[in-house]
């Protein structure tokens, strides 16, 4: 094959916490205040932006799960945050919640007349809640 080159196809390899390894991570994030958002990712499986886009109508206390609506973002370049739509069309999904990701969810909830509120998360839900809605209506 002279002057061709083979094109090269770069893998990327996914690692996964074991069990045990979450069990680590986990009983060091015992001292984090962000304890139950680190405990929620790996019982659910969100991303990131979707753990910190959740509102709480996007959780089913009754039917027990949680449907990924929207996610949240830092937007660097402008110095705001942005909410919008998940990553992909299949990043749409409603999650059956495990009986520990239930617990967290529940005790913040009873919790919640307790927690600040968030002009900033406020206001990025209200720029992105019209197209958001527009989306869920073509769906």
């Amino acid at each position: 094959m002279c002057g061709l080159q083979s094109p090269f196809v770069q893998q990327t390899i996914f690692k996964f916490l074991t069990r045990d390894e979450q069990r680590v991570f986990l009983e060091t994030a015992k001292r984090s205040r962000n304890y139950n958002q680190y405990a929620l990712i790996l019982e659910t499986g969100l991303r990131t932006g979707e753990m910190i886009g959740l509102t709480w109508d996007a959780i089913d206390f009754e039917k027990r799960t949680l449907t990924v609506n929207k996610t949240l973002e830092f937007r660097h370049g402008e110095q705001y945050w942005r909410a919008g739509p998940p990553k992909t069309q299949h990043s749409y999904r409603t999650i059956p919640l495990t009986d520990r990701a239930y617990e967290i969810l529940k005790g913040i909830w009873n919790s919640r007349p307790e927690q600040k509120e968030s002009p900033t998360l406020d206001k990025a839900l209200a720029v992105s809640y019209t197209h958001l809605r527009a989306h869920e209506t073509e769906a």
